[in-house]
């Protein structure tokens, strides 16, 4: 019987939600309100499977965007993750990312060099971005990247042509001033993560659920309330 996995989304202000086999998504459940994964997750999985026509107790495994992306969101898709691995006693699988959005489709030039940017919104003019050839290859590790005239430097050929992914796509156009920027997606989905989750469950390359944490790059960004306790 083919495998059925579940898949969440959380790195990003979208909380997203998909269910897969062997050969296709079989459901895909979104929310595009803003950071409402704590309220929404849990719903929208239980719509995802119904969706799909099938059960908890179907599922194979469960595979997780990992990060880099929202510390909040990261931490609610982890935990939910890992309570159904557990209840379920199946598997976990973490997805990278950045690698996700480079699965969205490209308007890719035969006659360029065509750079893959995944890139998610730090804030301010910084962005987690990782480079991929057209094949998914890394070519810039993923890290925290200050957007201005400069950045990715060894990638503005003549013939370049870039292929932005991500919700830090639109700001970053605005700030590189390169000639040729093109955005294939603004937002993260959980249906982008088909083939990693597919080739990660049958190869099982599956996370200990009792150390796995998300990637978060930087460490949160923690205010303290001027509020008195009492």
């Amino acid at each position: 019987m083919s495998p059925y996995i579940l898949i969440l989304e959380t790195s990003t202000e979208v909380c997203s939600v998909c269910v897969i086999n062997n050969e296709q998504v079989l459901s895909t459940v979104e929310s595009l309100e803003s950071f409402q994964h704590t309220a929404k997750l849990t719903l929208q999985i239980e719509d995802a499977l119904s969706k799909a026509q099938i059960v908890i107790s179907d599922l194979s495994a469960v595979a997780i965007s990992s990060g880099p992306g929202s510390y909040t969101g990261l931490r609610v898709g982890s935990s939910t993750a890992k309570g159904i691995c557990f209840a379920q006693d199946i598997p976990l699988i973490s997805l990278d990312s950045l690698k996700g959005l480079s699965y969205v489709s490209h308007d890719l030039d035969p006659n360029a060099n065509n750079y893959i940017i995944s890139m998610i919104d730090a804030r301010r003019d910084e962005v987690y971005a990782t480079v991929y050839d057209p094949n998914h290859h890394v070519l810039e590790p993923g890290k925290p990247i200050i957007l201005d005239e400069q950045s990715f430097k060894r990638y503005r050929q003549h013939n370049a042509i870039w292929h932005l992914s991500g919700n830090g796509a639109t700001k970053a156009k605005s700030l590189l001033n390169f000639r040729d920027i093109r955005i294939s997606t603004e937002k993260t989905s959980a249906s982008y993560f088909f083939q990693m989750a597919k080739n990660a469950y049958l190869r099982e390359k599956f996370e200990d659920m009792a150390y796995f944490s998300p990637t978060y790059y930087k460490p949160p960004n923690i205010t303290i309330s001027n509020k008195p306790l009492i």
